[in-house]
């Protein structure tokens, strides 16, 4: 996969588990969004860190990367299982 994935929120299944699956498949989880992040892995936020957009730090850097012509992918938890399991092409 050779991507540098941040992820932000809770998930469905544990954030570990989604962490550890990438890294076997060759990606580098990262904590910070950056203008050398892939991929942003959008779970549910805690309230208390939305802005009035419904979105948290990482989501609002990751989107102004992309409106600056960043190819950042921001995908969900199930885009991630599928993007593991080769069911989308990157």
């Amino acid at each position: 996969m050779n991507k540098n994935i941040v992820f932000t929120g809770e998930f469905e299944n544990s954030k570990e588990k989604l962490m550890i699956q990438s890294r076997k498949n060759g990606a580098k989880v990262r904590s910070n969004v950056s203008a050398k992040t892939n991929i942003l892995v959008e779970g549910i936020q805690n309230e208390k860190y939305v802005d009035e957009n419904g979105l948290v730090s990482k989501q609002r850097k990751a989107r102004a990367y992309k409106n600056q012509g960043v190819d950042i992918q921001i995908i969900n938890e199930q885009g991630l299982i599928s993007l593991l399991k080769g069911e989308i092409n990157d």
